[in-house]
């Protein structure tokens, strides 16, 4: 049972919009009834969004309507019966017949299921009047649902809007670890800036919820849907309010297995340990690949595949020498499968091969069965590339500098959440990096990993065995062609 907090008056003002009409595509299983912790991911939302004292809530469905509105359904009155309902709840689940279009139409259904169509894209929201200007009675408390009929593609409540409303709370299904404090952090430092958006942030990492003022509902159920819901949300960058809420779990979404299994371990509060987990007792080496090959000036260096300059084979010759002479017991490596990283392993993998010939392979194929027998085994796996920067990749910093000054000034702000276009942040590069490790330690049978990588993932790894902070594992020194044992 649900324990209610009393979080204020203002959290009684703030809708929250559940969004649960995607396919799982990349999931492989339904991720609104996935079971965490034995609760599921749409209950555990649920949860903590009453708790947190919002009384309105959406649930947008599409992929799998009937499961989910049963679902929804059933939480609402195993809630009642247990007396930890707060009266004033109400509960509709709304079904988008435009599911398949994306989130952002997902977004759409649930705004508009907050109020009347033509309030919200009157002239006074749109400049910010307030939504307490609103007029008419609320439906009563309770559970209900809307269905599939053809006339309801924008889903509007019959019985009028919630007109007291001044702010939606947006909640990805996929995002399920989100506690009540969190809400009421957002709540409450929104409260000093009506007018702004506001997101729950982790170490600066925006996640969720967002919370969208009711100013702005107009905007999105007009909008075309181009460029979603981030397209809206820059237009307005300079009134986003980035809240800290200091819990790991508004940024942790479960997109594929691997995500869910690191969800399932957050909510049994297993502190990271890979020794623990995998029954792994070696020693784990981490190689930064050599020099690479020098450009008119500095680039952005990230996944851009660019070869090891003559310096920097000496500096994998000089490493291969160090670590044989270490007592290593390796009878393959891994590697990053960028030519660099490759080039690097592939002059390690010739002083350990001994009469065997160096034959490469995927991670995938590693996990699929064994490799060929007979050789000394070079796997390349895309997930121990360096962060992706997007656009910016390979790219002259000052070029981009006199491009994009503002987003060069950010980055330097926000070195460990800016994230390029197109490209990944360190808290990504991070979950992509320790969950390749976790496959490798999965199948590794050997003494001793030899891991062949790149700075970035180089220190997300040495900060998560050893358990620093994302700014102390950010500020480790990694040279380039050396090795650090863990």
């Amino acid at each position: 049972m649900m324990c209610h907090s009393n979080s204020g008056e203002m959290a009684g003002r703030v809708g929250a919009i559940v969004l649960a009409a995607g396919f799982s595509t990349r999931m492989g299983e339904f991720k609104p009834l996935l079971e965490i912790g034995g609760r599921i991911a749409l209950w555990r939302l649920l949860d903590s969004i009453a708790a947190a004292g919002i009384s309105e809530i959406i649930v947008v469905t599409g992929h799998r309507h009937e499961m989910v509105s049963a679902s929804a359904h059933d939480w609402y009155h195993a809630e009642s019966s247990n007396g930890g309902m707060p009266r004033q709840l109400r509960v509709r689940t709304v079904y988008n017949a435009d599911y398949k279009q994306g989130m952002f139409s997902s977004v759409r259904a649930g705004i508009s299921a907050l109020c009347r169509a033509e309030a919200v894209l009157s002239e006074k929201e749109r400049s910010c009047g307030s939504a307490s200007e609103f007029t008419g009675s609320e439906p009563a408390p309770g559970f209900s649902e809307r269905g599939s009929d053809s006339e309801s593609r924008i889903e509007l409540p019959q019985n009028g809007s919630v007109r007291s409303l001044k702010a939606a709370l947006l909640f990805p299904v996929d995002v399920p670890m989100v506690p009540a404090a969190a809400i009421q952090t957002v709540i409450s430092a929104w409260e000093k800036s009506v007018h702004s958006m506001a997101v729950a942030c982790f170490n600066g990492k925006k996640g969720h919820p967002l919370l969208i003022p009711a100013c702005n509902w107009g905007e999105i159920l007009a909008h075309d849907g181009s460029g979603g819901l981030k397209a809206i949300r820059e237009r307005h960058r300079d009134r986003l309010m980035m809240v800290e809420t200091g819990v790991e779990g508004v940024i942790l979404d479960m997109d594929t297995p691997a995500e869910y299994q690191e969800i399932q371990r957050f909510s049994e509060g297993v502190v990271f340990d890979l020794r623990a987990e995998s029954g792994f007792t070696g020693r784990v080496v981490l190689v930064r690949h050599g020099e690479t090959r020098r450009h008119s000036g500095k680039i952005f260096l990230g996944q851009a595949d660019v070869p090891l300059s003559r310096e920097g084979c000496g500096q994998s010759v000089a490493i291969a020498e160090e670590l044989k002479q270490m007592g290593l017991s390796v009878s393959r490596i891994y590697s990053s499968d960028l030519s660099r990283t490759m080039q690097t392993a592939e002059i390690i993998a010739n002083y350990f091969k001994g009469r065997q010939q160096v034959r490469r392979i995927s991670l995938s194929q590693v996990m699929q069965k064994p490799g060929p027998g007979g050789a000394f085994h070079l796997i390349q796996a895309e997930g121990l590339r360096e962060i992706c920067l997007g656009e910016w990749d390979g790219c002259l910093m000052d070029e981009i500098k006199a491009k994009h000054p503002e987003e060069f000034k950010q980055r330097g702000r926000e070195i460990l959440c800016f994230k390029p276009p197109g490209g990944e942040d360190f808290y990504d590069m991070r979950r992509r990096v320790i969950n390749t490790l976790r496959v490798i330690l999965s199948v590794e049978k050997s003494d001793d990993v030899l891991i062949v990588s790149h700075a970035g993932p180089i220190r997300a790894l040495v900060g998560a065995f050893r358990h620093l902070t994302d700014e102390e594992a950010w500020a480790l020194s990694v040279p380039r062609g050396r090795a650090i044992i863990l």
